[in-house]
């Protein structure tokens, strides 16, 4: 009877992470008791670190990949954001430009009221009427 268990994405991390180190050191302390002459092996066992050291490898190349593809989506995100930023700038300077437009226009009545207000005020107090 197998058990399934569901673990989140930080949980595989970890326990690949447990599943190298376990591999590392294993290679480590078969190094050890090898050369203290303890473990006296045939050939094809002597191979075993070997086969932790490429099992560990392929785990650490499957992270890594992991690591750049979410690098990847996380770039593509950013190129799509500064592209609707600079969207939105485009939008921003039409605006800002219309409003200029707007400030010059109404520079201009002003400039116009004031000149109209100057040659009223040269007529002096009492303007007379032509008729």
């Amino acid at each position: 009877m197998w058990i399934m268990i569901h673990l989140t994405f930080e949980q595989k991390i970890k326990l690949a992470d447990y599943f190298v180190y376990a591999c590392l050191w294993g290679i480590v302390i078969w190094i050890v008791l090898k050369l203290l002459g303890i473990i006296n092996t045939p050939p094809l066992l002597e191979l075993l670190p070997a086969i932790l050291a490429v099992a560990s490898a392929f785990v650490f190349v499957g992270r890594l990949s992991n690591h750049f593809g979410k690098l990847e989506s996380t770039l593509e995100r950013a190129v799509q954001d500064v592209c609707e930023l600079k969207n939105d700038m485009k939008e921003v300077k039409k605006e800002v430009k219309q409003i200029d437009n707007r400030i010059i226009s109404v520079e201009h009545r002003l400039t116009d009221f004031e000149h109209q207000l100057n040659s009223i005020e040269k007529m002096g107090p009492n303007p007379q009427k032509v008729h």
